[in-house]
C-alpha cells in the first residue's frame, strides 16, 4: 500500500488504484503517476461522498470502481480515452450536465449516471446495452445511441425530460420502466414490435395521452 499526502493507493496490475483520499480540497487533480507507478484505477468509494466540485483523471486511467465518485457535486468531466470500464454508481448522485463516454468504454455498471443533471449524453464507446438505471433522473430530451447498443435495461432511461422520442430501430429489447416516468412525453416513434409492451415500457408516464407511431 502506497500512501502520499492525499491518495492511498494499491498495486493494480502494472500500476496503481486509487483506493482513498485524504485530502480536503473540492477541486482535484488525479495525477498520471505517484512515485513512478501509473494510475490505472480508481477503486471502490474512493471519492465518496467529498463534496468534490470538479476532478481531473489520470491519462491512464482503465477503470473506474463501484461508487467511486457517488454523492458529490461534479458539473463536467473528461473520461479519459484509455477509460474501459465504469462500474456501477460510480457517478451516481452528481451534478454532471454533459457527458461523453470514450471509445475505449466497454462496459458501464448499473446506475452509474443516475441522479445527475445531464442534458446531452454522447456516447462514442460500441456498447451493446445499457444497464439497469444507468441513465435514470436525468435531464436528457433526446436519445441518442450507437448503432452497436440493442438492448436497453430496466429504467435505464426513467424519468427523464423526453418530449419526442425516438426509439432506433437497432434496438432488439427494451425492458419494463426503462422509459418509466416520462411525464412530458408527447410523441414516440418505435418498432412494431415493441407496442404491446407500451404500458410496461412507459409506465408512470402519460400513456393515454401520448402520440404513437412506427418505424
Amino acid at each position: 500500500m502506497t500512501l502520499n499526502s492525499l491518495f492511498i493507493c494499491e498495486s493494480y496490475h502494472e500500476g496503481l488504484s486509487i483506493i482513498g483520499y485524504t485530502g480536503l480540497a473540492k477541486d482535484i487533480i488525479i495525477p498520471n503517476e505517484i512515485e513512478g507507478k501509473a494510475i490505472l484505477c480508481i477503486g471502490p468509494k474512493a471519492f465518496a461522498e467529498k463534496e468534490l466540485n470538479s476532478v481531473s483523471f489520470p491519462s491512464y486511467l482503465q477503470k473506474i470502481g463501484l461508487e467511486a465518485f457517488y454523492k458529490n457535486s461534479l458539473t463536467t468531466i473528461n473520461l479519459p480515452s484509455e477509460l474501459t470500464l465504469i462500474d456501477g454508481d460510480a457517478f451516481y448522485m452528481n451534478k454532471l450536465k454533459r457527458l461523453v463516454i470514450p471509445k475505449k468504454v466497454k462496459s458501464i455498471g448499473a446506475g452509474a449516471f443516475c441522479r445527475n443533471e445531464i442534458e446531452d449524453l454522447i456516447i462514442e464507446a460500441p456498447l451493446s446495452r445499457i444497464t439497469p438505471h444507468c441513465f435514470a433522473k436525468n435531464l436528457l430530451t433526446e436519445l441518442r445511441l450507437p448503432k452497436t447498443v440493442k438492448f436497453l435495461f430496466e429504467y435505464s432511461f426513467e424519468h427523464n425530460n423526453f418530449q419526442h422520442l425516438f426509439i432506433p430501430t437497432h434496438i432488439e429489447h427494451i425492458d419494463s420502466g426503462t422509459f418509466g416516468d416520462s411525464k412530458k412525453l408527447k410523441t414516440v416513434r418505435m418498432k412494431k414490435s415493441f407496442m404491446h409492451k407500451v404500458p410496461k415500457i412507459f409506465k408512470g408516464s402519460p400513456i393515454d395521452d401520448i402520440d404513437y407511431s412506427i418505424w
